[in-house]
């Protein structure tokens, strides 16, 4: 990756304000653990899709607009979202052992060798 780039997405990463105040020491204890290196726009591609695309729509305030019925999703908080993010972040994860370095496309191909697993976890259709 370009130096200039990957100082961008560290820059992001550092900058980005989670939903769930947790989200980035759990991201970070397994990334700094991890075998193999890590890329700054895989850190960010983590980041950004567990804290939009898992913590918020399950558990995060959404402002309903025109639509009835978003104020809750389940029994979910952002408390007790932290287990199945870990536990879906160890999935994808622990795919990865065998690459040189983990990159967002890594990771996006990690997610999809992964998806049944992923999707019993959080109950996708």
């Amino acid at each position: 990756m370009d130096e200039v780039l990957a100082r961008r997405y560290a820059a992001l990463v550092y900058h980005y304000k989670p939903t769930a105040p947790w989200i980035k020491d759990v991201i970070f204890s397994r990334l700094d653990s991890h075998p193999r290196p890590v890329r700054p726009d895989a850190a960010y591609f983590l980041l950004v899709n567990l804290d939009q695309m898992l913590v918020v729509p399950y558990a995060g305030h959404i402002d309903p607009g025109p639509f009835e019925n978003v104020f809750h999703y389940g029994d979910y908080t952002i408390e007790n979202m932290r287990p199945k993010v870990e536990k879906g972040l160890d999935i994808v994860l622990a795919h990865l052992s065998n690459v040189d370095e983990i990159s967002a496309h890594q990771i996006m191909l990690a997610i999809d060798s992964n998806w049944a697993k992923l999707g019993l976890l959080f109950g996708w259709g």
